[in-house]
């Protein structure tokens, strides 16, 4: 194999990974690298060390600082998406009852909805450097959503259930429209919203299964409820 040019060499040295340690000892800070893995900050107490990936690098301009805080965030919503798709899986394999074969038609709709919307949020940490933190242990650990109740059967039980996960799902994404957008990431707001509008689509079809209640009769409900 003949031998790489120098402006080649030049080209793969800027991909290579580094390796960074930090150990913190007495306040001091030390540092030391190492050219074949991506960099890793490692913080030593007494007897732990904590590992923490970094980002990887890429070409992409926004500054660090920015991918960063959208990689993070990225990763709860990935966590609840996760959660949210078994979620929708559960109600899938256990509705029993009249309308059984529409509603669990329709969560297996939803849930492929939800699994491509998981698929999307993980390539686009991908694509700012980070890691796609989409282990199961993970999304059990971090997610945001109430556990779904193992114990119902009922087909509106369901249904309820999965409208609720759905529309706090759809508030988190809009919460984190927000927070992106404000710290200068565009592309990354404009993704979750396109998340949001595809989740609150969905919680429309799943809500329209339950009996239609106007928004004054759910206020004297709450009311006879409150008295």
């Amino acid at each position: 194999m003949a031998p790489c040019s120098k402006p080649y060499k030049e080209a793969i040295a800027r991909w290579h990974f580094s390796y960074q340690r930090t150990i913190k000892n007495k306040g001091k800070i030390k540092t030391a690298s190492h050219p074949y893995m991506d960099r890793v900050l490692i913080i030593t107490t007494s007897k732990n060390i904590i590992w923490r990936l970094s980002m990887q690098h890429t070409l992409n301009t926004l500054s660090e600082n920015i991918r960063a805080q959208s990689i993070e965030l990225l990763n709860k919503q990935l966590a609840s998406a996760i959660d949210l798709h078994a979620q929708v899986k559960q109600a899938h394999w256990n509705v029993r009852g009249p309308g059984f074969i529409g509603a669990h038609e329709l969560f297996d709709k939803v849930a492929e909805v939800v699994e491509d919307t998981s698929d999307k949020i993980a390539e686009r940490i991908g694509g700012l450097g980070g890691t796609a933190q989409g282990t199961l242990a993970v999304a059990a650990k971090h997610s945001f959503l109430v556990p779904y109740n193992l114990g119902i059967a009922d087909v509106s039980q369901h249904i309820f259930a999965v409208a609720s996960s759905l529309a706090a799902f759809s508030q988190a994404l809009r919460q984190s429209i927000t927070q992106t957008s404000g710290c200068g990431d565009d592309v990354t707001a404009d993704l979750l919203t396109q998340t949001a509008r595809e989740v609150e689509q969905q919680l429309w079809f799943v809500e329209s299964h339950l009996k239609p209640t106007h928004v004054g009769q759910q206020s004297e409900q709450k009311s006879e409820q409150a008295a």
